[in-house]
């Protein structure tokens, strides 16, 4: 039997199948280091010069992140470029 007239089935039978199909969904991230940015937000006395920025990158690197769901989050993995 196709899996098309498998679902047919099921789904004739009530859609309550369809809470058990589990979805697998991925992307590119960023990562972004936040320690540099808590670290440019130090205070300073008023009549100190204003520190330089230098231009910063986008991000740190980018990361493969895997949901896996099928009303919720089941599984979230975050795997290194490369």
């Amino acid at each position: 039997m196709s899996i098309l007239g498998d679902l047919i089935d099921k789904a004739d039978k009530g859609p309550g199948f369809l809470n058990h199909i589990i979805i697998v969904d991925e992307m590119w991230c960023y990562v972004f280091d936040i320690q540099s940015k808590r670290a440019s937000l130090s205070k300073k006395s008023p009549g100190s010069p204003r520190s330089k920025k230098f231009r910063q990158d986008l991000s740190k690197g980018k990361v493969m992140m895997e949901v896996f769901d099928s009303q919720r989050i089941e599984h979230l993995e975050f795997i290194p470029e490369g």
